[in-house]
């Protein structure tokens, strides 16, 4: 039928078991922000598991921001590094208003989550712990520059967004 409204990031109605594009079957949700949703997927062919984000359908309907997506993934795929989250693959179907990414799935928690923690709990991060995480997050940000990727929006929860990059 005639589409006469792009529908949200809810009307895809992904969850676990969902299949997107024939590849990867969503098996939790690891997350969500403004540029769409990060699950937990099997990739069918491989039998892996991998971190899949799917774009808010409102940002493929945009064509000049899924072309600045598709630069930025381009560069994201490049960087090949221990503390950097390395970038699989980039698919999309713009009939269904789709675009997803395939990345590596990283166990344990984000920094946001740390810090969340700590605040419910009442309790300082521990100076050691925060030296660890700081030198860590400078030294992925100290190969990106060194490869011509500045990232432009470093905090505990965008550090390792695809979104905010660029090259130099």
């Amino acid at each position: 039928g005639l589409r006469t409204s792009i529908p949200s990031l809810a009307d895809l109605n992904l969850q676990a078991g969902s299949v997107l594009l024939e590849q990867w079957r969503l098996i939790r949700e690891l997350g969500r922000g403004g540029f769409g949703a990060v699950f937990e997927a099997e990739e069918l062919h491989l039998k892996e598991r991998q971190a899949v984000k799917v774009l808010d359908p409102a940002m493929v309907a945009k064509e000049d921001l899924l072309a600045r997506f598709r630069r930025e993934v381009s560069l994201m795929r490049k960087l090949v590094h221990p503390r950097i989250v390395r970038v699989f693959d980039y698919r999309e179907d713009p009939r269904q208003l789709v675009a997803l990414i395939s990345m590596e799935l990283v166990s344990g928690g984000s920094v946001r989550q740390l810090l969340a923690l700590a605040r419910e709990s009442n309790v300082e991060i521990p100076i050691p712990l925060a030296l660890e995480i700081l030198g860590q997050t400078l030294e992925a940000l100290a190969e990106a520059h060194r490869q011509g990727v500045i990232h432009r929006d470093v905090t505990p929860g965008s550090a390792g967004e695809i979104g905010d990059m660029s090259a130099s």
